[in-house]
């Protein structure tokens, strides 16, 4: 059997009657077949579990920005070589109030994907991103700006961004933080940053 990216074979067998040996290399089955024999075969495989995981930035440096500023986040979303292909990846982010996406201002870039292709994002509180499926080992960082109110009142602005996908078995997988702040990795399915005005 070629396995395929996302599946791991769990067994393989024959029927009793059946003379079988295994290979030097690779996983699968030697079956020996004496002439007008028939053998029953099964193999049987089981979809990998894909672990993404999710950051967040944003580039204010933890300076101060004053009302009608911007802002430029940077949320990467990447899927490990060792799990699972990931289907229909989305990626949820909430701005804090009075912050706006500004039309236009947002990246898709893949690192195994040149040709990746990203819609744009609707943002209607929260915002939501539609990545498609991803590969193991794969990388796709998304940038948007987002511009601050003209009366945004001063304060401490923080804002969070989840990511979900699903396995090849159609099973719902969440992204693990992967916070440069003060998450730790594992703890948590959310990430964010703050402003402050």
């Amino acid at each position: 059997e070629n396995l395929k990216t996302g599946w791991e074979q769990t067994a393989i067998f024959c029927d009793e009657d059946v003379r079988t040996s295994e290979p030097e290399e690779g996983s699968g089955l030697i079956v020996s077949l004496l002439a007008g024999q028939t053998a029953n075969c099964s193999i049987l495989n089981h979809s990998t579990t894909p672990i993404l995981t999710i950051t967040k930035e944003n580039n204010t440096g933890g300076a101060t920005l004053a009302p009608g500023a911007e802002v430029l986040y940077t949320i990467t979303v990447s899927l490990s070589e060792e799990g699972g292909a990931a289907e229909d990846v989305k990626v949820t982010d909430l701005l804090p109030d009075g912050f706006k996406y500004k039309g236009g201002s947002w990246t898709a870039s893949s690192n195994v994907n040149p040709g990746l292709v990203v819609p744009e994002p609707v943002y209607a509180s929260p915002g939501v991103w539609s990545l498609g499926n991803m590969t193991p080992g794969e990388t796709i960082t998304l940038t948007l700006i987002a511009a601050i109110s003209n009366d945004q009142q001063l304060g401490l602005y923080k804002d969070v961004a989840w990511a979900q996908g699903k396995s090849l078995a159609g099973s719902t997988v969440l992204a693990i933080a992967n916070d440069p702040g003060d998450l730790d990795p594992g703890e948590s399915n959310f990430v964010g940053t703050q402003v402050s005005i």
